[in-house]
């Protein structure tokens, strides 16, 4: 590639410059294509996440694992999505997000139900996340988690990620 790049460039320029010019328009000409086919992206109405989009570590704390909770009114199926980093100098064991459903029942002590969870790998390569649960009981009136837990630890350690495009929503019937 190297040798026939420099050899248009060098003796024939004028050719090298049609064959950039052919090869921009098929390719123009294909984004166009691939635009037009592509469904536009979701415009998420019913977000009921009222916090930042974005979480990130160590800049939030180098070792906060991301605590939230959200209030929520009515039963349905529930969908958290965000797309997340751990990088590969994370010194955290088992990085993961934890979710659950809960509320404070009148003996003061908490009632949960756990959401299945997701591990993050530490490649520094950018996943998308969807985690969904289905919730039946009308008690319920929170949705909390963790979205940067991970097994305790002892010493001095950081974490280092990302996380963004956080979402909640309710979908379905009540």
């Amino acid at each position: 590639m190297d040798y026939t790049m420099r050899y248009y460039f060098e003796k024939k320029p004028k050719k090298l410059e049609n064959i950039y010019d052919q090869v921009l328009t098929r390719l123009s000409k294909k984004q166009a294509l691939l635009e037009k086919e592509a469904p536009p992206a979701p415009v998420i109405t019913n977000n009921l996440w009222k916090g930042s989009e974005s979480f990130a570590v160590p800049e939030s704390g180098t070792k906060n694992p991301g605590w939230f909770t959200v209030p929520i009114k009515d039963t349905g199926n529930f969908i958290l999505s965000f797309t997340a980093v751990v990088f590969p100098d994370d010194q955290s064991l088992n990085p993961k997000v934890t979710v659950f459903f809960w509320h404070n029942d009148s003996s003061r002590t908490e009632f949960r139900i756990n959401w299945p969870g997701n591990a993050f790998p530490k490649d520094g390569q950018m996943h998308n996340y969807s985690l969904t649960k289905r919730n039946t009981d009308p008690i319920i009136t929170h949705i909390s988690g963790w979205l940067l837990d991970s097994d305790p630890k002892e010493g001095r350690w950081v974490k280092h990620a990302k996380i963004v495009n956080i979402a909640l929503r309710r979908v379905g019937e009540k």
